[in-house]
């Protein structure tokens, strides 16, 4: 897939259920996902600029390519670079040795009004699955909304992205993926090299069987709530939702179930045993080879809390059997709450 430049073209978080996928302002696991490169205009005729700004914690090193004029840049953690390059052209980013994004230059001068393509930016966040499925987010710096193309091999996404906004896009494929507005190619972002780091925000460890039915327990790793459904080969499913942090165990039918995430910001149609219903497969489980056995899970065995009194903590007790729990230091208190 290649950038061909038309022949004007001089002229030319969350909450609610949705999913704390990475975005600018989120770190993310992939380190070219925390690496942003804007399009910005310039008053000389024939050079533009891009800025490149690095939001990982660590000093990056990104090579660029563009016609006659190639580099490195070294970019501290937190810091910003600039790039010269010819107008109306195309540039290449790579971090090591890998490419990871193509943009068409902003040909505009600094008192033109912005177009709305050069206030898009579309990150690669990671992939999902050993197939490379991928995570992209798309965002919006513009006051208006924009329509835009998304293409995947041979396959063209039409997304709605709302003003000043982010969505999320689930490349089905290691394909690159390329972005248009008003059938104009502005940048190509290629799959990361990273599994994204959502696969791990639920987690649903099984604790066994009995007869035909399975005990599994869910966990919200992360400091939102979240909507998770379990899925069979037969359909069947399970929907489940956890707050922050919080944990469920569950009994269903004894059967390998895949996990599926759900995110308001979804915005492509549906991918087979990949995307439903703004719901996106992170992962499988099966009921393990042992049956149930009676006992507990904690945890964590060691915890910390500040000094002041009313100071609280919280550990997570899960088991077929009955418990209860006592302190032997008459400042502690320890009281079994009903799970999240």
């Amino acid at each position: 897939m290649y950038f061909i430049p038309s022949s004007d073209s001089a002229e030319t978080y969350f909450g609610d259920g949705a999913i704390s996928w990475a975005s600018r302002f989120v770190t993310s696991a992939s380190p070219t996902g925390n690496i942003e490169i804007v399009a910005t205009p310039s008053d000389s005729t024939t050079m533009a600029v891009f800025d490149i700004t690095n939001y990982n914690i660590f000093d990056v090193s990104v090579d660029y390519v563009s016609g006659e004029f190639s580099g490195t840049v070294v970019i501290g953690s937190f810091q910003t670079q600039q790039i010269f390059v010819y107008k109306n052209s195309v540039a290449a980013f790579s971090y090591d040795s890998s490419l990871f994004k193509q943009m068409t230059t902003n040909n505009q001068f600094c008192t033109d009004i912005p177009l709305p393509q050069n206030k898009i930016e579309v990150y690669s966040l990671g992939y999902l699955d050993e197939n490379h499925a991928g995570v992209y987010s798309i965002n919006n710096r513009n006051p208006q909304a924009v329509n835009l193309d998304v293409q995947v091999s041979t396959c063209i996404y039409p997304v709605s992205v709302p003003a000043n906004g982010i969505v999320y896009f689930i490349g089905p494929s290691s394909s690159e993926v390329q972005v248009s507005y008003n059938g104009e190619p502005f940048v190509i972002v290629n799959p990361s090299q990273v599994k994204w780091h959502g696969t791990a925000l639920v987690t649903v460890n099984p604790l066994g069987y009995v007869n035909n039915t399975a005990t599994f327990e869910l966990q919200n790793n992360d400091n939102v709530a979240h909507e998770v459904k379990l899925k069979n080969a037969e359909g069947i499913t399970h929907s489940y939702s956890l707050a922050p942090y919080g944990y469920q165990t569950v009994v269903i039918e004894k059967s390998d179930w895949d996990i599926y995430l759900y995110s308001s910001l979804l915005v492509q149609p549906n991918i087979a045993g990949l995307v439903e219903d703004g719901y996106v497969k992170i992962s499988s489980v099966s009921p393990g080879t042992a049956p149930g056995q009676t006992g507990l899970r904690i945890s964590r065995t060691i915890v910390s809390m500040g000094a002041a009194g009313g100071s609280a903590t919280l550990v997570q007790v899960s088991g077929s059997t009955a418990w209860t729990v006592v302190s032997d230091r008459s400042w502690l208190t320890v009281s079994p709450v009903q799970p999240p």
